[in-house]
């Protein structure tokens, strides 16, 4: 179980592939055996374990799919889930939707400072696998910064986003 998250930006006819899997085996084989096969670190942001915890930031401090508020609500999960076995997440969010991320990601670099980021990392829920510390919010913060990059970056493409993880 190694609950490792990693952001992909894809294609159009990639969302469409996506989109016409018959099941969920046939989705997951389809985003192993091209998506992450294929590794396109341009258009890739590995999130390690912290987007549990961003996650969780931006919705209301538990892991509700749908928790929080639009669109930050949808950095990792959110948008549309695709598939529906417990074991191996997928959310796709489309390119408007990672646009609307991207304008809010600007704003909290501007406006939203380490120590704000710090206040939702605090409110986080007690069924938060891991000791709230301040070690394990620096190594949230670390990747946080990264996926803000990654969501400015896509946003200025026409590409969709979809966040995979394996439990």
């Amino acid at each position: 179980m190694s609950c490792i998250g990693v952001l992909f930006a894809i294609e159009s006819w990639q969302t469409e592939m996506l989109k016409k899997c018959k099941n969920d085996e046939e989705l997951v084989e389809y985003i192993q055996e091209e998506i992450e096969e294929e590794w396109d670190e341009d258009w890739l942001c590995e999130t390690d374990k912290a987007w549990d915890a961003i996650h969780r930031c931006f919705a209301d401090g538990e892991l509700d799919l749908f928790g929080g508020k639009p669109p930050l609500n949808a950095v990792i999960f959110g948008g549309e889930i695709l598939n529906t076995q417990p074991d191996y997440y997928v959310s796709l969010k489309s390119n408007k939707l990672v646009k609307e991320i991207a304008k809010e990601i600007k704003d909290i670099s501007k406006d939203i400072s380490k120590d704000d980021l710090r206040n939702l990392y605090y409110k986080i829920s007690d069924s938060y696998q891991v000791d709230i510390s301040e070690e394990d919010f620096e190594y949230t913060w670390e990747w946080f910064e990264n996926v803000k990059d990654f969501y400015v970056k896509v946003a200025k493409s026409n590409r969709d986003v979809i966040f995979t993880v394996d439990q």
